[in-house]
Parts: structure tokens; sequence; C-alpha cells
């Protein structure tokens, strides 16, 4: 059952991503991209298919492609895995 395997919620942090849009590339390392996208909606963020102006973080993992350059162009926030799991802190 995936939903047993990880809480990485924190008390408090339910509202940590409102009004965040978060775009998902790569492969990751620690978490399935369901699971990472599943835990973003959970704190109140959105995870979008493209990137736009309207992302504000693209969330690479190993390959990421075209999205990166795209975000790199748009000045979008890239972060890692690593990065991204920080933030839940």
């Amino acid at each position: 059952n995936p939903e047993s395997r990880f809480y990485l919620k924190s008390e408090g942090s339910v509202e940590k991503f409102n009004d965040l849009n978060f775009v998902i590339t790569g492969t990751l390392e620690k978490y399935t991209r369901d699971e990472i996208t599943q835990l973003i909606l959970d704190l109140g963020g959105k995870v979008l298919k493209s990137v736009s102006k309207n992302t504000n973080y693209l969330l690479i993992g190993e390959n990421p492609g075209s999205k990166l350059e795209k975000a790199q162009k748009l000045g979008v926030k890239v972060i890692t895995e690593k990065e991204f799991l920080d933030m839940l802190k």
C-alpha cells in the first residue's frame, strides 16, 4: 500500500504549497512521480504537465529533457529531488 510507505508531512504543513505550481520531469531517486505528485497535492500545490510562465518549480530527476530547457528560458526555479525534500522540513 503506497499510502503507508511514506509520510513526509509535518504538523501545520498542510498549506505549505498553497498556490504553487510544480512540474516534474526526469527519473526520481527516492520516490515515484506518483508519490511526489500526491505529496504536492496533499500540501495544497498543483502539478502541471508542462512548463509555462505559471510554473513555480520544475522538479528534476535524471535525464530531465526538454522541460528543463523551457524552464531555464522562462526563468522557472529548477530544484532537485533533495531540494524538494528539504522544502518539506
